[in-house]
């Protein structure tokens, strides 16, 4: 019987998308937010989708990135810099 519910439940997965609810966003962000996608022709609803696709876009390729990256081997962004300033001091 749970299977057939577990199976049944995935099958009624909303083809057209799903919803998210963001509580308390400061009102000044909301506006901003609504501004941008006035800007830009769209309405907020529009814009925020655009906007959450990027970032999984970005966090798919990051995930890319992070399997061919040696286990264990992680650099803050402070440290990456110190290293290209360095290795351009070596360039002269």
């Amino acid at each position: 019987m749970q299977i057939l519910t577990e199976r049944m439940r995935s099958a009624t997965v909303d083809p057209v998308g799903s919803n998210v609810q963001i509580r308390n966003v400061d009102p000044a962000v909301v506006e901003r937010l609504r501004a941008q996608a006035a800007k830009e022709g769209a309405t907020l609803s529009e814009y925020l989708r655009r906007e959450l696709d990027q970032i999984v876009q970005g966090l798919d390729a990051r995930e890319r990135w992070e399997q061919h990256v040696i286990p264990g081997l992680a650099f803050t962004d402070e440290e990456l810099r110190a290293g290209i300033r360095e290795g351009r001091r070596w360039e002269g």
